[in-house]
């Protein structure tokens, strides 16, 4: 039983002798039900500069491309994106025009071209492109106001329907205008969400100033400051993860090693500050390393930090180093659904082999990491990934990969339940303080609910994926319905 947004009752039978004039009732025998998913890694900016742009997947000739940027003399900058590899290739050759700024993105988003104009005022070539290479495109890009609140608006109810109610936020920088626009809409009640947020310095150094200021001014209980997010190493694929052991057939651990004593200095200034941080690691050397760097942080009576310092992706790690985490109370941010990036599990296997070898057990080592005691939340890193409970467990409790029904590493998965608590009283752990009642369905708490319309503990992993969420509450208030 809900009133005013928080959970009033909890117990057996059908509980309509508490129904009055004005009670809705709604029947979910056959379904389940779960607190709000928490996403404790999402990167909306992200996800709005890549759908930014026009469409060009259906020009058929560089004149045609020609032609819309000819249109749009009188904008700050050109963005096309979805480009045909064939013509991409093309205009590389023939080089664009210098009217105003601009950049073509390929179908996957990989790779961008760039005039000249657009290199002098966004420092960028033609070639592989990342978000934190363009920086000040998504400057620009952020400036139209009126778009970016149709993007938040239209991001809040993607997450509504897949039954989020709470994420950790990742800017670049101080967000290039973005958080004044989500401060306005959480300031008037247009936002179904809860926000953390945490900076992760890109284009400028870490600002610690910024951080005193954000804790300050974002005071909302839906919008707060949360830190900093710090990247340490890379992929794996790229040669970019840190490892103990070389790269076979090479002599390297890392293409691009961390500059730990860097990072150690960094963290002392903010540790010492009372912000946390959350740690992007890959590989074991990394995780290990960045592990040894908060061993020096400050800690309570019982040996545990006292800021709530956190580690995201953890694809190959050590369970010695995972029981370290725990020791320290290090928060474990995984990705769930990250096999459902891969279409083929032979090429990913391989690729991992070729890096390390035969002994692959260290690969999304789940199962080691819960049975540490380290506290597990999950993350998608969108727009990396969608966030999706019924695909999470399909991946990290089924070990499967894309439309594939054989079994990866099952001494490696987690079970339904604790991939599920992981999305919700794991998320809160991270998240949120225990005053703030979220993560569980007990009586006290905030009625952050969603609604499937079949039992997930007890759907065939083969028919998991079919399982949707019919209904999200938050604060009580239904924000998504089908």
């Amino acid at each position: 039983m809900i009133s005013e947004g928080i959970i009033t009752k909890i117990g057996n039978g059908d509980g309509k002798e508490y129904c009055h004039e004005g009670t809705e009732y709604i029947d979910v025998s056959e379904g389940f039900v779960t607190p709000g998913l928490i996403d404790t890694h999402c990167f909306f900016t992200g996800h709005y500069v890549n759908s930014y742009g026009e469409d060009l997947g259906s020009c058929s000739s560089t004149n045609e491309v020609m032609n819309k940027i000819s249109k749009t003399s009188e904008e700050k900058v050109y963005v096309g994106r979805n480009l045909s590899t064939h013509l991409f290739e093309l205009l590389i050759k023939e080089g664009m025009p210098d009217v105003i700024p601009v950049v073509i993105f390929d179908k996957d988003n990989e790779r961008f071209i760039v005039n000249r104009l657009a290199e002098e005022k966004y420092g960028i070539v033609s070639g592989n492109c990342n978000l934190e290479m363009y920086w000040r495109l998504i400057e620009d890009i952020l400036t139209d106001r009126e778009r970016l609140i149709h993007g938040i608006q239209q991001h809040n109810r993607l997450l509504s329907s897949r039954g989020v109610t709470s994420v950790k936020e990742v800017i670049f920088d101080d967000s290039y205008g973005f958080l004044d626009t989500l401060k306005l809409l959480v300031e008037d009640d247009a936002l179904n969400l809860r926000v953390r947020v945490v900076s992760q310095p890109v284009g400028h150094e870490l600002d610690l100033e910024l951080g005193r200021v954000l804790q300050k001014t974002l005071t909302h209980e839906n919008l707060k400051f949360a830190g900093y997010n710090m990247m340490v190493d890379g992929s794996m694929s790229q040669n970019e993860a840190d490892l103990k052991e070389k790269y076979l057939g090479t002599d390297f651990h890392s293409i691009h090693v961390p500059d730990y004593k860097g990072i150690s200095e960094l963290v002392d200034q903010v540790d010492s500050n009372g912000f946390r941080i959350a740690f992007h690691a890959q590989g074991d050397r990394a995780i290990a390393k960045t592990i040894d760097i908060l061993y020096k942080m400050k800690k309570d009576s019982v040996g545990k930090l006292v800021n709530k310092h956190t580690m995201t992706d953890l694809e190959f790690g050590d369970v010695e180093d995972f029981s370290r985490m725990e020791h320290l109370g290090i928060i474990g941010e995984i990705y769930p659904q990250i096999q459902s990036i891969y279409d083929n599990q032979v090429e990913k296997i391989e690729m991992i082999t070729r890096a390390v070898g035969k002994d692959i057990s260290k690969i999304w080592n789940r199962r080691g990491l819960s049975d540490s005691g380290t506290v597990i939340t999950c993350a998608t890193d969108l727009p990396l990934l969608f966030p999706s409970l019924p695909e999470s467990l399909y991946h990290a409790c089924g070990g499967r990969f894309r439309d594939q029904e054989t079994c990866f590493q099952k001494e490696n998965t987690l079970n339904r339940l604790e991939l599920i608590k992981a999305w919700t009283v794991g998320g809160a752990k991270n998240l949120f303080e225990p005053d703030e009642n979220l993560g569980l369905l007990e009586t006290g708490y905030n009625a952050d609910i969603v609604i499937y319309d079949q039992n997930l503990l007890d759907v065939p992993m083969s028919r998991i994926r079919e399982v949707k969420v019919i209904k999200t509450l938050f604060k009580g208030k239904t924000v998504y319905s089908i």
